[in-house]
């Protein structure tokens, strides 16, 4: 069946019956341009398919899990709030700008070209991952990475512009103190730390 498109509509989501934290389950591929809390309240995204956002601006209060992902295809700013998103699913950051407050992404994470990333103070060191110098998220960035001042984040594996990350340098903008810096792909005083690197290749003679 065909992905349902709702581009044009809001996908409300109203906790006035729930005696807990609502449960949303992503069976099919949606695009909505805008996801509403009118009661306020935390959700739970999961199942094993991906919600697209568009339009301008959003907050999610909410969390992404089992295998679900979230991509950003819109012109504004998409704020992502005190969720722990134990996902092995994708948040995509395919225009506009995402930002991470008090809230984490532990599946892949993509940032295209012309698109921005944010990590906020509020995030610590694991914005990435469960646990500080641990992670299993592999970001691949096209875009920007802003990392505030008190961040120093760990992932998995780094790809930036086509190439893999040195493992265990640490990467920022100019104004950071990381020993490799950028100022195209990333920006603010924070760094990043990738665990892996490129491989080894050993030939026997």
């Amino acid at each position: 069946n065909a992905a349902p498109d709702l581009t044009d509509g809001t996908l409300t989501l109203d906790f006035r019956h729930a005696t807990g934290d609502a449960a949303i389950t992503l069976d099919a591929d949606v695009a909505v341009k805008d996801v509403a809390f009118p009661q306020g309240g935390f959700a739970t995204f999961t199942g094993d398919k991906t919600l697209t956002l568009a339009g301008g601006d959003h907050e999610i209060d909410a969390a992404f899990t089992g295998t679900s992902s979230l991509t950003y295809a819109g012109t504004g700013t998409l704020t992502l709030k005190g969720g722990v998103s134990t996902t092995k699913g994708t948040l995509t950051v395919a225009s506009g700008k995402v930002v991470l407050d008090s809230a984490s992404w532990q599946g892949a994470v993509v940032v295209a070209e012309g698109a921005e990333l944010v990590v906020l103070e509020s995030c610590g060191d694991t914005p990435f991952g469960a646990e500080e110098g641990d992670s299993t998220t592999y970001l691949t960035l096209n875009g920007k990475l802003s990392l505030s001042e008190g961040v120093a984040a760990t992932v998995k594996g780094l790809v930036i512009a086509g190439k893999i990350a040195k493992a265990g340098v640490t990467y920022g903008a100019s104004e950071s103190a990381a020993t490799k810096q950028d100022d195209v792909h990333f920006a603010g005083k924070g760094v990043i730390t990738s665990l892996t690197g490129p491989g080894i290749l050993l030939i026997v003679r």
